[in-house]
């Protein structure tokens, strides 16, 4: 039998003024309403009890609830082009390289569950799955995200329309049951609280659910890694030890002093490499056993480790060690 021939898929770097601006810009409409919301949360009290800047404030307040209540449509007519504009301009700026190992191995009629690794500060080399991006071939494709990106003003209708959903066990399930695939990333923020130079962490052990719901409906695992994403900001944490691992969790964010391209939220310009490695096969059970879980769960770890080692060369992480928690 013909081995399979992985396909792989580069970005235009940006070569131009031009190009470069557009990057830095789509990158900055991705994380920069997450930057802007967190201020106003700070600044918006202040600004109401301050005669001169109360008119102002009220104003700020009445427009951010008007666009919190605004129907937001996944690929409307605005909505796929600015995700196009943001999506095909963002893979340019680090740029992404996409390694598909076996790509005749996916279905356009059948869903997938695509756990992707590891979560750092930002996951952004996931954005190169989405459809809007036009560098994979599963075409109807969805992300699960936590409710700071998609309960905020702004960067709720960016991110909708980038193809992002709620992550919830009733989204998660309606999805895969019509026929799309779901991008998650099952160690959540916990894992940046970890990070550290020459180490690639990811918090799995005991991450059963996303299996749990892809056999429930019978759509295959696929793991996923993105290399050099710890790379892409440089970080100070601000703090340590249980309190800090459980504040993360409750806001969805690692309280870390970060920065990028110009000191910003823009991250830097560092190459990104996402493997796709094979989908592993499912029985569909609706109610499976721990047991049932556990073994298509060590199925997903076994070849996450292996993607990881086989790839971690010719991303230039030759040296690079992986912790599983």
């Amino acid at each position: 039998m013909a081995a399979e021939k992985p396909q792989i898929i580069q970005a235009e770097p940006v070569k131009t003024l031009i190009d470069r601006l557009r990057s830095d810009l789509a990158t900055l409409l991705i994380l920069g309403p997450a930057q802007l919301n967190f201020v106003l949360i700070f600044v918006l009290p202040i600004a109401l009890i301050i005669p001169f800047t109360f008119p102002v404030a009220i104003l700020v307040v009445a427009f951010l609830v008007i666009v919190m209540f605004i129907d937001v449509q996944y690929n409307s007519t605005v909505g796929k082009r600015v995700s196009q504009f943001i999506l095909q301009n963002a893979i340019r700026h680090f740029p992404i390289k996409l390694v598909i190992e076996d790509p005749d191995a996916f279905d356009e009629k059948r869903s997938y569950v695509f756990a992707g690794e590891p979560h750092t500060i930002f996951p952004l080399g996931i954005i190169s799955l989405l459809e809007n991006s036009n560098m994979f071939c599963v075409k109807n494709i969805r992300i699960l995200v936590g409710s700071t990106a998609i309960g905020s003003p702004i960067m709720r209708q960016i991110w909708t329309w980038m193809g992002a959903d709620s992550v919830s066990r009733e989204v998660f399930r309606k999805l895969l049951n019509r026929g799309t695939s779901v991008i998650v990333i099952p160690g959540g923020v916990q894992e940046c609280l970890h990070m550290r130079p020459g180490c690639e962490v990811a918090f799995l052990k005991k991450r059963f659910g996303f299996v749990r719901i892809a056999i429930q409906e019978g759509s295959p695992v696929v793991p996923t890694f993105i290399f050099n994403q710890t790379k892409i900001y440089s970080y100070i944490k601000l703090g340590y030890g249980e309190w800090y691992n459980k504040f993360s969790r409750k806001v969805g964010l690692a309280p870390l002093w970060m920065w990028g391209s110009y000191l910003s939220i823009i991250p830097h310009r560092t190459p990104l490499y996402i493997a796709v490695g094979k989908p592993i096969e499912v029985k569909k059970i609706e109610n499976p056993s721990h047991e049932e879980i556990a073994e298509v769960h060590a199925k997903y770890l076994k070849a996450f480790e292996e993607l990881f080692e086989k790839h971690k060369e010719a991303s230039g992480n030759k040296n690079t060690i992986l912790e599983i928690y």
